[in-house]
């Protein structure tokens, strides 16, 4: 069976899920990766873009951007990306789903990989209430998984891995 795309972290100034929170209160997204199809990898989460999936017999997903999801290559029926998450294939049990991120990355085609999610940083330092917020990082959401050697995979379709953030208070 495939995988599911990575889940994003992100860290913010207010107390709501990703997709619930404007950009202006965000400090730092921290894109999950692609699902593994049954015949490709997903690609990697985070940076501006998250990574297209390699492209098996059918197209990978593509992954989120700063200003939108990942195109959406899945003629068969889906579950398209957004702010704040990835998107999953509705039809068949054959494409990875797309990672999370500040915008998603979207299912593969058919039995492809998901495109990873996007990552973002605000700022390395934000000042908010008088405190001081410095040190800003993400870890981006791996993709693993997927065809091998001509026939289904052995590695079993390990998920994606979830995005990782910190972020450092200063005392004042």
């Amino acid at each position: 069976l495939p995988g599911s795309g990575g889940g994003a972290t992100h860290v913010s100034l207010r107390n709501a899920l990703l997709k619930n929170t404007p950009t202006n209160d965000l400090l730092c997204v921290a894109g999950g990766g692609g699902g593994a199809g049954d015949w490709s990898s997903g690609g990697n989460g985070g940076g501006l873009t998250g990574e297209t999936a390699e492209t098996g017999v059918f197209s990978g997903g593509t992954g989120g951007t700063q200003t939108g999801p990942g195109q959406n290559n899945d003629t068969y029926g889906h579950v398209d990306a957004s702010y704040g998450q990835g998107g999953g294939n509705a039809v068949g049990p054959y494409a990875g789903g797309g990672g999370g991120g500040l915008y998603g990355g979207n299912s593969g085609s058919q039995s492809s990989g998901g495109g990873g999610g996007s990552g973002y940083i605000k700022s390395t330092t934000t000042i908010y209430k008088g405190k001081t917020y410095t040190n800003t990082t993400t870890q981006d959401g791996g993709a693993r998984g997927g065809y091998e050697s001509g026939r289904y995979s052995t590695r079993g379709h390990v998920e994606a891995e979830n995005g990782a953030a910190s972020i450092q208070l200063i005392a004042t």
